[in-house]
């Protein structure tokens, strides 16, 4: 019977990383947040028609930004994977090298 291997703990050092590395991220979804509400609250001295078009330009630029970092994700994803690779001179799998 085979042993699943015991999780170790991280070191101390790697908490603090993680966090100093993911506080730009933090700030830039924040601060688009925040800018939002700013538009709205300059616009909403125009009227409720203007205050419509900023609350729908703020839901389709979140949208926008937020599928393109998806299909940013997913391609680099995709082109790290060494397996998922094509080409680079070599065959297939089950002839090694180029057949004939």
């Amino acid at each position: 019977m085979l042993r699943q291997p015991e999780m170790e703990s991280p070191p101390d050092g790697d908490l603090g990383m993680l966090v100093r590395l993911a506080v730009p991220s933090i700030l830039a979804t924040v601060s688009g947040t925040v800018m939002s509400f700013v538009d709205f609250a300059y616009v909403s001295q125009l009227g409720s028609a203007a205050q419509a078009a900023v609350g729908n330009a703020a839901v389709l630029v979140w949208a926008f930004f937020g599928l393109s970092l998806g299909v940013v994700s997913t391609v680099s994803t995709f082109s790290a994977n060494p397996s998922a690779r094509v080409g680079r001179g070599k065959g297939p799998p089950t002839c090694g090298r180029r057949c004939g």
